[in-house]
């Protein structure tokens, strides 16, 4: 008797984890489809960022892929926006811009990250770098 239940039992662990690995499974096969579509989303921002009219809607409209969908996949994967990635990929082009030429204008970084005037530049560099572009601009001179 005391064999029978330990065979029951162990059938009832071996149906518990096949049932996991096929929950597993699944869960993996979709991550990686959702993986390649916010990979899609952010290789499109990234070669397209200094467009002045991106907006998630236009890059969803270009990747024919719903907006809705495509915010709940960066939220989940990403922790933000389409909108705060990219701006992050701008601001990471103005830094690099910065970097080649310190004196660069704040009107020439909007012009060349997508931004329509030097205004808007310089609230999304605020926003997304937590310091001001003057201040940025001094802690990078050499001393």
């Amino acid at each position: 008797m005391l064999l029978l239940s330990g065979a029951i039992i162990w059938m009832s662990v071996l149906t518990v984890a096949a049932r996991f690995e096929q929950k597993r499974f699944l869960t993996t096969t979709r991550l990686s489809i959702m993986d390649k579509e916010v990979q899609q989303v952010c290789r499109y921002i990234e070669k397209h960022f200094a467009d002045p009219g991106m907006t998630p809607a236009s890059v969803c409209e270009s990747l024919e892929t719903g907006l809705a969908f495509i915010q709940a996949l960066f939220e989940r994967e990403l922790g933000m926006t389409v909108e705060d990635f990219i701006g992050q990929v701008r601001i990471n082009r103005a830094r690099t811009l910065l970097e080649e030429d310190p004196d660069i204008s704040a009107s020439d970084l909007a012009s060349q990250t997508g931004l329509p005037d030097a205004a808007s530049f310089c609230t999304l560099f605020n926003r997304v770098a937590t310091v001001t572009l003057e201040c940025y601009r001094t802690a990078r001179k050499p001393a």
